[in-house]
């Protein structure tokens, strides 16, 4: 249960920093998967993770393209 309610908080920010810069997103939503790490919730990185992608299958596609455009 843990891990979902910190997977909303994640939704609930990203939609506000989105709207900002993708950049910010990003950060925030790598911030949120290691804080579940560190605190040790029962899915740890990896649920905060598979709700941002289930919830913004978008996002990711744009997350996909601005990490392509950071290694090249």
């Amino acid at each position: 249960m843990f891990t979902l309610a910190l997977g909303l908080a994640t939704l609930m920010v990203l939609e506000n920093l989105l709207q900002r810069s993708l950049v910010l997103g990003f950060l925030w939503t790598l911030g949120m998967a290691g804080l579940a790490s560190w605190l040790g919730v029962d899915y740890e990185w990896r649920g905060i993770i598979v709700i941002v992608i289930f919830t913004h299958r978008l996002i990711i596609t744009t997350y996909i393209l601005f990490i392509i455009s950071l290694c090249s």
